[in-house]
C-alpha cells in the first residue's frame, strides 16, 4: 500500500510488497526487452518481428489494458467482467486485423492471463513484458507450426 505519513501530505512511503513487485517488473521488462531485440537483430527480415515483439505489445496493452480494462474497472466493473469485455474485444480486433482463424480466436487465453495479470497489479509494464515474451514464444514455436498450414 502507499500510506502517507500523518501530518505530512507530500511524504509517502510504499511499503515492501509494491516496491517488490515493481522491481519484478522491471526485470521482467528488461528481460523481454533484450530478449525481442536479440531476435529481431538476429532476423533475416527484421520488420514483422519488430512489430511483433516490440510495437504490438506496447501498442495494445496501452490500449487494452491502460485503456479498455483500466476505464470498465474505474466504472465499477467488476475486475473479471472487465477482463472478460477487454479479452472478447482483444479478439474481435485480431479477427478483424487477420481474419477469423484458429489462431485469431486463439489469443483469447493470452489476453485473459494479461487481464488477469493487469487486474492483480496494475502494471502496464509487467502486461507488455509478458506480451513480449509470449509473442516470442509465438513467433520461435510459429516457424514450425508454418511447415504444417492443416494444423492452422
Amino acid at each position: 500500500m502507499i500510506a502517507g505519513r500523518a501530518g505530512s501530505s507530500t511524504t509517502f512511503a510504499v511499503d515492501r510488497p509494491i516496491r517488490e513487485t515493481r522491481l519484478n517488473a522491471s526485470l521482467i521488462a528488461g528481460a523481454a526487452t533484450v530478449a525481442a531485440t536479440v531476435a529481431v537483430a538476429l532476423a533475416s527480415d527484421p520488420w514483422p518481428l519488430i512489430v511483433m515483439l516490440l510495437i504490438a505489445p506496447v501498442v495494445e496493452e496501452a490500449a487494452f489494458r491502460a485503456g479498455l480494462q483500466e476505464w470498465l474497472l474505474r466504472h465499477r466493473a467488476r475486475p473479471a467482467l472487465a477482463n472478460v469485455v477487454t479479452a472478447l474485444v482483444f479478439v474481435l480486433g485480431h479477427c478483424l486485423l487477420r481474419g477469423v482463424s484458429v489462431i485469431s480466436v486463439a489469443v483469447a487465453g493470452p489476453a485473459l492471463l494479461l487481464g488477469w495479470v493487469y487486474g492483480r497489479h496494475r502494471s502496464l509494464r509487467v502486461c507488455i513484458a509478458l506480451h513480449m515474451l509470449m509473442n516470442l514464444i509465438w513467433a520461435t514455436a510459429g516457424h514450425g507450426l508454418m511447415a504444417y498450414p492443416s494444423v492452422l
